[in-house]
């Protein structure tokens, strides 16, 4: 669910009121700019580029979300007529072990993939467009930590009270307190991104706490959908593509640590939180 949850309210779909908040828009100088930029990002209708963007920053999601960073290979599209612009693209690297060493990157290569290359495929690091979750939200190591612990919480009860139940034998295990700690555990795993559990645990926490998360969280969604703007306007940049990208009314990340600091100090409610759109 916490993945999930990255994708859906990162760049949230236009809401029925037309509320374009937080979609990103792109600004490109030429038909030939536009053309490029589609084929970077695999967008198959390049007239409506904002669409295509939107899709392309969501899919980012799944990569960043578990392994706290995505490794994309840069080519250059093929051609015969030397006179034609050779775009690039974007491949996006498999998941393993991916060093970096000096101006280059080495890249574990799977055994039944190796053939005579050996274990690890050196690449040019002009090739490579690295893009990793802010420091603030944590690193690539740490983050697939909490992946994996917030998969082993995710366990209906503990393996040895299913192999009971698989036995048809009970040993007076309380389910409750199982999947009561589950949750507190959960909150602790993900505490620096503030995820609120969609109010998993509001049975057994304070409503302020609830507040607190869910205006926490869209604080971070809010640093990391600054960051991949920034980072992709610096690979248009990088690639010559002129192309610029913005958020249409975003909502800045010092409306959100103002919106807790008041929150914490007594100043503003829960309605105040909502008239300032900070929380649902």
């Amino acid at each position: 669910m916490f993945i999930e949850d990255l994708r859906l309210f990162l760049i949230p779909y236009e809401l029925p009121n037309g509320d374009e908040r937080n979609q990103p828009r792109v600004e490109v100088e030429t038909d030939e700019d536009r053309a490029a930029l589609a084929v970077l990002l695999n967008v198959h209708d390049h007239r409506d580029l904002d669409d295509g963007v939107t899709d392309f920053m969501r899919n980012l999601i799944w990569s960043l979300g578990y392994e706290g960073r995505a490794v994309h290979e840069i080519s250059l599209s093929q051609s015969d007529d030397s006179e034609e612009r050779r775009f690039h693209r974007l491949f996006l690297l498999p998941s393993g072990p991916l060093l970096r060493v000096g101006g280059r990157y080495l890249q574990w290569v799977p055994s039944h993939a190796r053939e005579s290359r050996g274990m690890w495929m050196s690449i040019d690091g002009d090739r490579i467009w690295d893009l990793r979750i802010p420091r603030s939200l944590g690193r690539p190591v740490r983050q697939k930590r909490t992946i994996r612990r917030l998969a082993r919480l995710s366990l209906p009860a503990p393996e040895f009270a299913v192999r009971d139940l698989q036995k048809a034998s009970r040993a007076g295990y309380d389910f409750q307190v199982y999947w009561r700690e589950s949750e507190i555990a959960t909150a602790r795993a993900t505490r620096t991104w503030g995820w609120s559990g969609r109010w998993a645990w509001r049975d057994f926490s304070t409503e302020y706490f609830q507040f607190y998360r869910e205006v926490k969280f869209r604080r971070s969604l809010a640093v990391l959908r600054n960051h991949l703007v920034s980072e992709m306007n610096d690979l248009f940049l990088r690639l010559g593509i002129r192309a610029r990208m913005h958020l249409e009314r975003k909502t800045p990340v010092a409306d959100f640590d103002a919106g807790l600091e008041r929150l914490a100090s007594g100043d503003w409610d829960f309605a105040r939180l909502r008239e300032e759109g900070l929380t649902s």
